[in-house]
């Protein structure tokens, strides 16, 4: 099971990275100041790839006036179980005037593999976002198309405890 927990905020025109606390195998790599005062920051899992029973749990605050672009730098592998499936739950919290773009790599579903995500936003007045969420449908070169065994992905976005976004697969 790993954990990572990220806090930012706008200071004098830039925004910076609070807090960063982590348990392997989740990371996150150091952030990169953009021109526009906006923070640039790779989420990693330096594993490889998710097995059946991994729990993968990340939190992540913006601040007021906060402008963060997250990413990963390669997609993210899940492979074969007979077990549980693997598990990763991402929550993110973005306070008034927030703005963030979430646009981790793809996830690749091996043959036999079991995956549940989440990807919960909670916006604040006036906040924005954007968020990626992509599946690739296999490994072509070994003729391999949605053989995985459970793929269940949630996105939910709400505003004040309401929701104004919901997509499951």
């Amino acid at each position: 099971d790993g954990a990572l927990s990220l806090a930012f905020e706008r200071r004098g025109g830039r925004t910076v990275l609070t807090e960063r606390r982590f348990t392997l195998p989740l990371q996150a790599l150091e952030p990169v100041s953009l021109d526009d005062g906006s923070l640039c920051l790779a989420l990693l899992n330096p594993t490889g790839g998710l097995v059946g029973g991994d729990h993968l749990t990340t939190e992540i605050t913006l601040g007021p006036g906060a402008h963060v672009c997250l990413t990963t730098p390669s997609a993210t592998k899940v492979y074969r179980t007979l077990g549980p499936p693997a598990v990763q739950e991402t929550t993110i919290t973005l306070a008034e005037g927030a703005r963030l773009e979430y646009l981790p790599d793809h996830v690749i579903p091996y043959p036999g593999s079991a995956f549940h995500q989440s990807v919960t936003l909670a916006m604040g007045p006036g906040s924005r976002a954007i968020v990626s969420d992509a599946f690739a449908i296999g490994r072509l070169a070994r003729g391999e198309r949605w053989q995985f065994r459970e793929l269940v992905s949630r996105i939910t976005v709400t505003l004040k405890g309401r929701p104004l976004f919901l997509d499951r697969i």
